[in-house]
């Protein structure tokens, strides 16, 4: 079959294309998380290794933009077990290019997800300000979590002091 209107290789006025068949994909509904439920059952690991940590630290919830169901909820609950166990918990966006690549465009991301220092119950700290920990490794922190342990909602977490050395989780040193 001939389509005059296609840009490419044609053969006189018309391009010939290869045959071209409807495909469907059916993606399986994973049955719904409850989120808060989820974060009792793994609070206890991650306390565990907060007691590590100085009375008072400072704790940077790393937070993105990719598809965690009621991720307001979960930081909130992250949150309010941080400050329970005496820490001083902050939230920084964790994305790359969404909301622009800016500062303002990723925190506008993270309210429209509904995390808001009103929402969740800790500041939003937001500058696209890196700095450089190891030369060997090119690694980068995000300022506001620089001097700071950071969680993130799968409770992974890496902790550096405040001259942005990276510490070990469980002796602090």
């Amino acid at each position: 079959m001939a389509y005059p209107f296609v840009v490419g290789p044609v053969v006189g006025d018309e391009a010939e294309l290869p045959a071209m068949f409807a495909v469907r994909q059916h993606f399986d509904v994973l049955p719904a998380v409850d989120a808060l439920a989820a974060l009792r059952e793994e609070w206890p690991r991650a306390k565990a290794a907060l007691s590590a940590l100085a009375p008072g630290a400072s704790i940077a919830v790393a937070v993105g933009s990719r598809g965690i169901a009621d991720i307001a909820v979960l930081v909130r609950g992250i949150v309010e077990r941080l400050r329970e166990a005496g820490c001083k918990p902050f939230v920084v966006p964790a994305m790359g290019s969404h909301g622009g690549a800016t500062a303002a465009g990723q925190t506008e991301v993270l309210a429209h997800l509904g995390v808001t220092e009103a929402a969740v119950g800790a500041p939003v700290r937001n500058t696209l300000d890196v700095e450089r920990l190891w030369k060997s490794a090119g690694c980068l922190a995000h300022l506001p979590a620089a001097p700071a342990v950071v969680v993130d909602p799968a409770l992974r977490r890496l902790p550096f002091d405040a001259a942005g050395n990276l510490m070990s989780p469980f002796t602090g040193a």
